[in-house]
């Protein structure tokens, strides 16, 4: 892959941004799923608490009933309140994640001081960079 000039994160950035204002501004675009930002809210206030999640540490992955909520939300988060001047979602500082989790927490019943479950939480919130860029890529391309 090449070095991305100014050109191309200021293209980046007015997708994105057509992207967001796209996503609040028309209502009946087709969602993907009950979440979408919103389905685990209205899961939460409904049972009045925050919606437990388990982990599976060897293989990083979430595994229980909110499995799906809680990756719709990670992709949620990160293409809402994520920056994407870095190339890789790796390498985003851990300044950065911090408030990411946080959101999280709002949600799900997590210890984001766990390093373990750090670690799990990352490995979604790095597959939906890469899905995002993927799709900012097609388009772009």
């Amino acid at each position: 892959m090449g070095h991305l000039c100014i050109c191309d994160i200021v293209s980046v950035n007015l997708f994105v941004l057509a992207y967001r204002h796209e996503s609040y501004s028309n209502a009946t675009i087709a969602k993907h799923g009950i979440t979408c930002g919103k389905g685990a809210g209205k899961a939460m206030k409904a049972s009045k608490k925050r919606l437990p999640v388990e982990f599976n540490f060897v293989a990083r992955r979430v595994i229980c009933n909110n499995e799906s909520s809680f990756t719709y939300e990670c992709g949620y988060i990160l293409r809402k309140s994520c920056s994407l001047q870095h190339k890789e979602g790796r390498l985003v500082p851990k300044e950065e994640k911090f408030p990411l989790r946080h959101k999280l927490t709002m949600l799900f019943d997590i210890d984001v001081e766990n390093e373990n479950v750090c670690k799990v939480i990352d490995s979604y919130m790095e597959r939906s960079w890469r899905n995002f860029r993927a799709e900012l890529h097609k388009y772009f391309k």
